[in-house]
């Protein structure tokens, strides 16, 4: 576990976090906001991949995708406009699992939280303590967003999922680190 947060730690270290000015200059997996997917994956594989979230409308979509290949994720959650041909990327998180140990996520979190804020000096920080998820009363959701001038975000969740979640959905507890862009922001608020 020591040696997975040294890994996300220099992750962050070696981007070029603190001249950055634009959210787009933030990679996971080598993947930026504003990007085509097209440059990643084939229309195919994103069809393949596309999710079944039930959100709120069809404004947006999400594709996941797991690889071995990855260096620091174990999985990538990516949203797109629904009718984009271009599959231009407005949201992209990077995913670790902690089967049954979630106490593990928040360390984790508290830990990437503290270097970001310690890189970021100028951007607005909220934390959001345990809340209910929308998917599950019975499933939490701790969050911490960093925004930048433009609005667009970094966020750090863990997500602690009911057994009922877990069983039905073979949804598994997890850290995610998102980079996103204003308006996908807003439109899932």
């Amino acid at each position: 576990m020591k040696r997975l947060l040294l890994i996300l730690i220099l992750t962050f270290s070696y981007q070029s976090w603190t001249i950055a000015e634009d959210i787009k200059d933030f990679q996971i997996e080598g993947i930026s906001l504003g990007d085509s997917l097209l440059d990643y994956y084939t229309e195919e594989e994103i069809i393949d991949n596309k999710s079944n979230y039930p959100y709120k409308d069809k404004t947006f979509y999400s594709v996941s995708f797991r690889s071995k290949k990855f260096k620091t994720y174990e999985a990538l959650q990516i949203h797109l406009k629904t009718n984009d041909k271009k599959y231009i990327i407005y949201a992209l998180g990077g995913i670790i699992f902690f089967e049954k140990k979630i106490n593990d996520c928040y360390k984790k979190k508290k830990n990437i939280s503290s270097e970001l804020s310690s890189i970021f000096k100028n951007v607005s920080k909220e934390e959001h303590q345990k809340q209910k998820s929308s998917y599950d009363a019975s499933s939490t959701i701790e969050s911490t967003y960093f925004f930048f001038k433009t609005n667009d975000y970094i966020k750090i969740q863990c997500y602690d999922w009911s057994e009922k979640l877990t069983k039905e959905k073979n949804w598994i507890d997890n850290l995610r680190i998102v980079i996103g862009f204003e308006e996908f922001y807003k439109w899932k608020r």
